[in-house]
């Protein structure tokens, strides 16, 4: 009978071996990837977290920080046994990257709106603060529709350039087609009772800033209820999203509120 055990301890800790998942096992395609899909080169990204979901039977999950060419942050998923990639957002957040680089201006006047409204600096969101907080209030929608076709772009040339990418796919209503620029600021309810800020509020602030450049915009106000590192984020009807346009002059227009999103 104790042979018996002892083999099975044997077969299970040999599993248990085959299944551990080291940091190389990932970074080595994903280094592939990374160079094949954007031209991006081993040392120009490291992990933040991964995960050594093996016995779990999912994905692995990883964040990244890419430091050049643009500084940014991402999440990539890759497959539980080949380690292929899943799904990841790299390029979106290289165009995030390269906004806060080229458009500095646009993130000190935020740094103001927060401080007037009173919302969170940090979010307390895990996903955010494995992202160590990187301008967790802004991010972009990059249509399916154009993503592939501006990757490849983005491979041969190394370079964003916002000034001509955020015009050229302004105009489109569909969001498969354009690229959306995107504000949302957690405002912590949490022992408060006060009136909540509404996104149109922001609008008039940002349109009388004069520091958004051309392109399609969209800014909101998301309620969360923090504490002591906590949160709780629902459905709140308090909650505003406004979408509109800025033209070359700096002019607003085509603004509409949009159902809020949670």
């Amino acid at each position: 009978m104790k042979r018996i055990y002892a083999g099975m301890m044997t077969i299970l800790a040999a599993s248990l071996l085959n299944g551990c998942v080291m940091e190389k096992d990932l970074k080595e395609p994903l280094d592939q990837y990374m160079e094949k899909t954007y031209g991006i080169k081993s040392d120009d990204y490291h992990f933040l977290k991964w995960d050594n979901n093996w016995l779990a039977g999912v994905a692995h999950q990883t964040a990244i920080e890419i430091e050049k060419p643009y500084e940014t942050t991402a999440f990539i998923s890759l497959e539980r046994d080949t380690y292929k990639v899943e799904s990841e957002e790299v390029y979106t957040e290289l165009v995030k990257g390269a906004y806060v680089q080229q458009y500095p201006g646009v993130f000190s006047f935020s740094e103001k709106i927060i401080k007037k409204y009173g919302f969170m600096e940090k979010s307390p969101v895990q996903y955010d603060e494995i992202k160590k907080n990187f301008y967790y209030y802004m991010d972009v929608r990059t249509g399916e529709a154009i993503k592939e076709r501006l990757t490849t772009q983005f491979k041969d040339t190394q370079r964003i350039d916002l000034d001509q990418l955020l015009p050229d796919y302004a105009e489109s209503n569909e969001d498969e087609e354009n690229i959306r620029v995107h504000f949302a600021f957690y405002y912590n309810t949490h022992d408060k009772n006060d009136k909540i800020p509404n996104a149109k509020n922001l609008v008039q602030d940002y349109e009388k800033s004069e520091v958004l450049a051309e392109g399609l915009y969209s800014i909101g106000v998301r309620t969360i209820d923090s504490k002591d590192g906590g949160y709780s984020v629902g459905v709140d009807k308090r909650n505003s999203t406004v979408l509109f346009r800025v033209d070359s002059g700096g002019g607003f227009r085509d603004t509409q509120e949009l159902t809020p999103e949670i």
